[in-house]
């Protein structure tokens, strides 16, 4: 399996643990040997571990994250560091995501998540589509 494919299929177990509200799921696929980072929209940074891993028991204890979906995933890859860009999916809205990733004991673990929100295609002006 290519690096590419082993770092989304990581990214596929961040969302499956957030949208099935798993926590321990969630607790595995975040790096426990590097200090992760997140940045939920509207929120403040959260650094290390404890207050990465304390936002999502609040937030998967809410259980409204059954909806979420991911899509538009790209992934990138580099020596021991990754990262996908993709867009999250919600009931009311849709969010930009990136999720960065590092092996640890060769298995991609998540270090920084950070969602915000975003235009979707059908937003986007005619001069802007051509861009794309």
């Amino acid at each position: 399996m290519s690096q590419v494919s082993l770092i989304i299929t990581a990214n596929t177990i961040f969302y499956k643990a957030f949208a099935s509200g798993d926590i321990e799921a969630m607790g595995k696929i975040w790096a426990k040997k590097a200090q992760p980072t997140c940045i939920h929209p509207g929120w403040a940074p959260l650094i290390g571990r404890q207050q990465v891993m304390k936002s999502w028991e609040n937030i998967l204890d809410e259980g409204n994250n059954s909806s979420i979906k991911c899509s538009s995933v790209r992934a990138f890859a580099s020596g021991g560091s990754a990262y996908v860009i993709c867009q999250e999916h919600l009931q009311m809205s849709t969010l930009v995501a990136t999720n960065i990733f590092l092996k640890e004991a060769n298995i991609w673990k998540i270090v920084h998540h950070q969602a915000s929100p975003t235009i979707t295609l059908d937003q986007i002006s005619p001069i802007n589509k051509t861009l794309q």
